[in-house]
């Protein structure tokens, strides 16, 4: 006796549920406006590198950037040019990190870098270029948008207990 059984159906609604998986676990980790990383996902990240470096006394960078004159943007020309602007910053965030850099939408118009392995030259070299290029950006030009950007940089050896001190 011989059974023959079609899996095709099956191995179509497994490949299905992986994809939905896979969409669900990208949504939840990412802003939907700007396309970066979220804050719980950067807080997740953050923790781990927090305990490699305090464990290995590898530098950790982080790069804090607020924009400037943004709630004017909102205010005199709308919450859809406001929208484009995070969105042009998000751009520039995402052109020449590396792969475990984590560039994220912490707040409102506040976007944070995590740099693992990064010193504190390479951060404010890579500061200054997000600098500019923002600065350089036709459309913050018109807007009148700047950015004011702060770099800190743990080695592990500092007394700091908790990750979020960092921030």
């Amino acid at each position: 006796v011989c059974v023959i059984r079609d899996v095709g159906p099956l191995k179509a609604l497994i490949q299905q549920l992986e994809d939905a998986t896979n969409k669900l676990t990208e949504q939840a980790i990412t802003d939907p406006l700007t396309g970066v990383y979220n804050r719980r996902y950067m807080n997740s990240r953050l923790y781990e590198e927090f305990a490699g470096t305090r464990r290995h006394h590898i530098p950790l960078s982080l790069i804090m950037l607020d924009l400037d004159r943004f709630k004017m943007v909102n205010d005199q020309r709308g919450h859809d040019v406001g929208d484009r602007v995070l969105q042009e910053v998000a751009s520039i965030l995402g052109k020449g990190f590396r792969a475990s850099d984590v560039v994220t939408r912490y707040g409102g118009d506040e976007f944070l870098i995590l740099m693992p392995h990064t010193a504190a030259e390479q951060a404010f070299d890579v500061a200054e270029r997000i600098r500019a290029s923002i600065e350089y950006s036709d459309l913050m030009a018109e807007m009148g948008v700047t950015a004011s950007i702060g770099v800190l940089t743990y080695d592990g050896t500092q007394s700091v207990e908790e990750a979020e001190t960092l921030v």
